[in-house]
């Protein structure tokens, strides 16, 4: 989520200028209306360009994506709809701070009681239901019975390593995870080699440092988008 108006060009110039007019002809008012929407919110909370808070207009609308983290609770997301305000005010501090209570919800994901969404569906006076929709099975091609010593095994999200560690037994590897999520996914006792910090280019890297020229299995799903 981005800082308020970030990444959007801007040319300055005194109102006499004669060079006025061919930067004017330059603006393009769907840019110009989203970021004074998304500076609204910052004169709201008197703070400037450094002020720790994420909000994005798209183009060509006039509704607010923000983020409002909370200290020891959950990330709130909020979607604001703006389209009966003025193009640069808005109650944006008034909406996230007194919300509105929303409709029950139904999401396409088994929630665990301690969820962020949760969390905040329930500070909302609302209910969430979860409930996954896709049926995941092992694909058949087992992991073989005799595995070189110090082979590892990377898991890279938490529902990898829970449905791994489900039907394998993950200790006759050396593991490694994408991040502290995934490793707490795994049953309790598991012994763990290495963990990443959830971020995949670093981690793959720094993993690939770690591991020599052992080798590693890394099940994913058999139409996965990422080319190891």
């Amino acid at each position: 989520m981005p800082a308020p108006a970030q990444g959007a060009l801007a040319l300055q110039m005194r109102e006499g200028d004669p060079l006025l007019p061919f930067v004017e002809a330059l603006t393009d008012p769907d840019t110009v209306q989203a970021i004074g929407l998304e500076r609204s919110i910052l004169r709201e909370l008197e703070g400037g360009c450094q002020l720790p808070f994420g909000a994005y207009v798209p183009s060509g609308t006039r509704n607010v994506y923000t983020y409002l983290g909370e200290a020891r609770g959950p990330l709130r997301q909020a979607w604001l709809d703006v389209s009966a305000s003025d193009a640069t005010e808005g109650p944006f501090l008034h909406d996230l701070t007194s919300p509105s209570p929303w409709p029950s919800a139904f999401i396409t994901q088994d929630l665990a009681p301690d969820a962020p969404l949760q969390a905040l569906f329930a500070t909302r006076g609302a209910e969430i239901h979860g409930e996954s929709c896709i049926e995941v099975r092992p694909s058949g091609e087992a992991v073989p019975g005799t595995l070189a010593e110090g082979d590892w095994l990377f898991l890279g999200s938490p529902k990898c390593a829970a449905l791994f560690a489900a039907t394998h037994d993950v200790s006759r590897f050396r593991i490694a995870t994408m991040g502290e999520g995934t490793r707490q996914a795994l049953p309790s006792g598991t012994h763990i080699d290495w963990t990443g910090n959830g971020n995949p280019e670093e981690v793959f890297k720094a993993l690939a440092e770690e591991v020599g020229d052992s080798l590693v299995w890394i099940p994913h799903a058999n139409r996965t988008m990422r080319r190891w």
